[in-house]
């Protein structure tokens, strides 16, 4: 995962298996587990996601991912896939600590 424009987005191949259950079911989570010392605890995303066929953000993602060039002959290789990630709700736990915290991210428009 990594951020370009104020926004998430995550590099894989067009095979994976991610790529059919983002078409099928959009809704996805992403845990990210953290330690201190001998304790864990973890961030976790709950959100939408959906995937990128506009070719110029393709392009100007793929400048911004730093490890793109290991795997991708180009922003138009036809197995890469850009899937972009709106989180609505982040939960905390910190390492070490037995409640998490939880905040909603989603954003609304008037």
């Amino acid at each position: 995962m990594f951020v370009f424009d104020d926004r998430f987005f995550f590099v894989t191949f067009s095979g994976d298996a991610k790529v059919h259950q983002i078409a099928n079911n959009k809704w996805v989570e992403v845990c990210v587990p953290l330690y201190e010392s001998d304790n864990t605890g973890y961030i976790r995303l709950t959100g939408v996601a959906h995937i990128v066929k506009n070719p110029a953000l393709k392009a100007e993602a793929a400048e911004q991912c730093f490890f793109f060039d290991e795997y991708f002959q180009g922003y138009d290789d036809p197995d890469y896939t850009l899937i972009e990630f709106v989180p609505e709700m982040a939960e905390y736990l910190r390492p070490g600590e037995r409640y998490s915290q939880t905040c909603n991210l989603k954003r609304y428009s008037g």
